[in-house]
């Protein structure tokens, strides 16, 4: 590989990993709308029901002022709020007019609505807003300290790194990267006063419309979508702007000269990302939105050094400390080890010692890297189910290391919670490394969420499929015969090595002993089912036909 594309590689690799986390950050946020929204929904019904007559409701009647009964209710969720507020840290200006509302004694339904619904936007965005800035936080300190360990690991020369403070991460974030001059919490607040305006005039028109409870609370929640998608345009973008500001710090403080573009380069891929793709220009003329990314909103480009002499990927180079003494970074030195000894302890790198390979070592490997970009491409590409969308964050998330004494050529370590391969086993260049990873993943999710081995409707299909199996073991046969398209199936061929216990000879199963564990049963079966739903296995439709009560029971666990 050339120096160039090591580093749009690498750094591209970062970028996606920052993406990811994006992605499931906004998982979050996701709920924290869709629990306003519901809240929202179910307050203007309640409404709608006291105002409504033998004709609807009417503007006329909301401008009524509550009944003493209803005001001391009012009162009483008005004060709660206040509490709640000054708990929760929102702002002053709302409390203020809580209290003043809390003080008086006639009020109308209409004013008692908006309140209500002002209240839960309030609420949403001061959630929102502190929760975005602890992950924006996170991500300029995550991306600062591995931009470094790959420059370091690709160059092959140390630096001692100070541990970022807060007051400078607190800088960064504040600092305006637009045209229009404001910071993350700006924008923030000024979508929240959008909102609440916005769902205010909603609120009267609907009354003035006269529609049921039903149209108006949908009407309402319809608008709390449109500002989902702006607070999600927001995650993404300042997520990426903030991760091209650590870029950028950390490029300047190891010294880097220049920089590159580097665009995600697919269907998606916007005109300017196209244009600006590979171009480098002087660490000076650094300039978020003109010669850096973020280019636009949900922008996925990166940047990446750009050296003009050759580094070239594994060579080990060393640079001089302070002290004197000189500092190397091997080739396949991990982010741990690396963030232990140039940025916790303080001393001046390695010292000159033995750095293979060691087990359980998270390692960069071209054809894993390679599969992970692939499989990540087939599971952006499948049904949006839950199933799915937990696959697609697992697969972000999960380690790969390299244990050259694994038995097999790949397995979910359950203990220490990472994939591992083992690149010198006999078999390990005839696996399908998209099965390996739906397979492997769903052990994993199985183990963490799920629980196949202890869902008793799960486990008592799998017993019964048992006997379905050799009362069909005909049938079954047929289907890894030499003239069927089945018998390619890893998943359906280890799935009947655990149903028949082996008795059914397979060209791909786990050992006789390995079923011994029913658990061990229950996990492969499993993970073989989800294996072949996540890539669309043909396998699927004939073990569905044959096997339904233990697929309604897969589906059951992962809907």
């Amino acid at each position: 590989m050339d120096n160039g594309s090591y580093w749009k590689k690498r750094f591209a690799a970062l970028e996606d990993g920052q993406y990811q986390k994006s992605k499931e950050y906004m998982q979050d946020v996701e709920k924290q709308f869709r629990a306003a929204s519901f809240k929202i929904q179910q307050d203007i019904e309640k409404w709608y029901y006291r105002l409504a007559d033998n004709n609807g409701v009417s503007y006329a009647g909301a401008k009524k002022l509550l009944k003493a009964d209803e005001l001391e209710e009012f009162h009483w969720d008005v004060d709660t709020y206040i509490r709640h507020g000054k708990e929760s840290g929102i702002n002053g200006k709302w409390i203020k007019e809580l209290e003043n509302a809390s003080a008086r004694v006639h009020i109308n339904y209409l004013k008692a609505m908006k309140i209500q619904v002002q209240q839960e936007t309030e609420k949403l965005y001061q959630e929102f807003h502190n929760g975005i800035t602890g992950f924006i936080k996170n991500s300029y300190k995550d991306g600062f300290y591995k931009c470094a360990y790959e420059v370091a690991k690709g160059t092959g020369i140390g630096h001692n790194l100070a541990a970022l403070d807060t007051a400078r991460i607190e800088k960064v974030i504040k600092k305006p990267w637009a045209q229009d001059g404001m910071d993350f919490s700006g924008r923030i607040w000024k979508n929240k006063s959008r909102l609440v305006e916005t769902l205010h005039t909603e609120l009267v028109q609907c009354i003035i419309r006269g529609q049921n409870p039903d149209e108006g609370a949908k009407a309402l929640a319809k608008k709390l979508d449109v500002n989902l998608s702006q607070a999600r345009r927001l995650v993404y973008t300042e997520s990426a702007a903030v991760a091209a500001s650590a870029k950028k710090d950390c490029f300047v403080e190891l010294g880097v000269g220049e920089f590159q573009v580097v665009a995600t380069l697919d269907s998606h891929t916007s005109r300017i990302c196209r244009d600006m793709d590979g171009k480098h220009f002087p660490m000076a003329d650094y300039q978020p939105g003109a010669t850096a990314p973020p280019f636009h909103c949900n922008c996925r480009s990166t940047v990446c050094p750009y050296f003009n002499d050759e580094f070239t990927k594994g060579e080990k180079r060393a640079e001089r400390g302070k002290d004197g003494k000189t500092s190397y970074v091997p080739a396949d030195m991990t982010y741990k080890q690396w963030q232990q000894k140039f940025v916790d302890s303080g001393k001046n790198g390695l010292q000159e010692e033995d750095t293979r390979q060691e087990k359980g070592t998270e390692t960069y490997n071209e054809k894993i890297f390679e599969a992970r970009k692939s499989f990540s491409k087939i599971l952006s590409d499948t049904e949006n189910t839950p199933h799915n969308d937990r696959m697609f964050l697992y697969n972000s998330a999960t380690e790969y290391k390299e244990n050259l004494k694994l038995s097999s050529p790949f397995a979910y370590n359950i203990e220490k919670d990472f994939i591992e391969y083992n690149p010198l086993s006999p078999s390990y260049e005839l696996y399908d490394l998209d099965f390996v990873q739906a397979h492997e993943l769903s052990h994993r999710i199985d183990i963490k969420e799920y629980h196949s081995f202890e869902n008793k409707k799960f486990m008592d299909a799998v017993e019964r499929s048992h006997i379905i199996t050799y009362n069909k073991k005909e049938q079954i046969e047929d289907w890894f015969s030499e003239e069927s398209s089945l018998k390619n199936s890893f998943a359906l061929s280890d799935i009947i090595s655990a149903l028949s216990d082996n008795a059914i000879s397979v060209p791909v199963g786990h050992h006789s002993h390995y079923w011994k564990d029913k658990k061990n049963v229950y996990l492969e079966v499993f993970a073989n089912i989800s294996a072949m739903e996540v890539l669309c296995d043909c396998a699927l439709d004939v073990f569905k036909e044959v096997f339904p009560e233990l697929y309604n029971a897969y589906k059951e666990l992962v809907k």
